[in-house]
């Protein structure tokens, strides 16, 4: 959000391209950013500040910056949280958050800055676990709907990129479905990537669980290979982009060089001193001598 009041989109630009790089020196090849929820609800407990703000125009311009700044950097780029996460009043990692917005605000609020994404060719979307009951009647989080991800983002949105989860771990898909039916329903949904399973209460983690439930729904023929196939040559040809057949690991030599450099912190600097706002001086005392 600060970076947004400097209103520049070269700065979010500049330190995408820089993170993208620090991340790519030390190992890390996905950044499951930028946000591209508009937050109109200044109550938002959940997005708030890593959310550019709630103008959805200017949201756009600077998703856009910042999907072409972390992949000329050398990662891959994750808009969240699709459909749009901005107006909840529930914290998705506790709760089930709801967004009452009709199909017409949903359009005009909360679609610019994914479809603003999609056009910067982002690598990857990441879904939301809310409900928007304009989107699909049935109630299912955004996460477990074919209808927003299949016939929203893949079929009218033509988005044909890696979809990720949310974290699997969270409130807000694990409510309705047990952990085993989750990773089903999302696939089915259209999903690419399922995100950090969940442990159980005993603290034992439930992924060998949530893999034999794929398995099974494969075998009883619930998900055919052929819609896991799709999936798997998404993710292939998303590391094939980014170079890493080739050159899977970090270069250990070339970390200082990259990492914290004073370019890099300079440049963050200059950002930064643009992104202060006065929001008010009614006692003129600003600007100081």
């Amino acid at each position: 959000m600060a970076l947004a009041a400097g209103r520049r989109t070269g700065d979010a630009r500049t330190l995408a391209r820089i993170t993208g790089r620090e991340l790519r020196a030390i190992g890390i090849n996905q950044d499951y950013a930028p946000d591209a929820d508009v937050n109109v609800n200044p109550g938002n407990p959940v997005i708030g500040v890593r959310s550019f703000g709630s103008d959805p125009g200017l949201v756009s311009d600077m998703v856009a910056a910042q999907v072409g700044g972390y992949q000329s950097g050398g990662v891959t780029a994750t808009a969240k949280h699709f459909p749009g996460h901005g107006d909840t009043t529930t914290d998705s990692h506790i709760g089930v958050p709801r967004i009452d917005h009709t199909r017409e605000e949903w359009e005009r609020l909360d679609l610019p800055p994914f479809r603003a994404a999609i056009r910067a060719g982002v690598d990857s979307i990441m879904t939301a676990h809310i409900i928007v009951p304009a989107l699909d009647p049935s109630e299912d989080p955004a996460t477990l709907s074919r209808p927003i991800l299949t016939g929203i983002l893949r079929e009218r949105l033509k988005y044909d990129g890696v979809v990720v989860t949310d974290a699997l771990d969270m409130q807000g898909v694990r409510d309705t479905y047990g952990d085993e039916r989750i990773p089903v329903l999302a696939l089915q949904a259209g999903v690419d990537v399922l995100l950090k399973p969940p442990a159980d209460a005993s603290g034992n983690g439930v992924f060998p669980r949530q893999l034999a439930a794929v398995v099974d729904a494969v075998k009883n023929g619930e998900l055919t290979e052929s819609r896991i196939d799709e999936s798997v040559y998404r993710i292939l040809e998303l590391k094939q982009k980014r170079g890493l057949f080739k050159n899977p690991y970090a270069d250990e030599s070339r970390i200082d060089q990259v990492l914290g450099t004073p370019q890099h912190l300079a440049a963050a600097q200059r950002a930064t001193d643009r992104t202060t706002t006065l929001v008010r001086n009614d006692a003129g005392l600003l600007p100081l001598a």
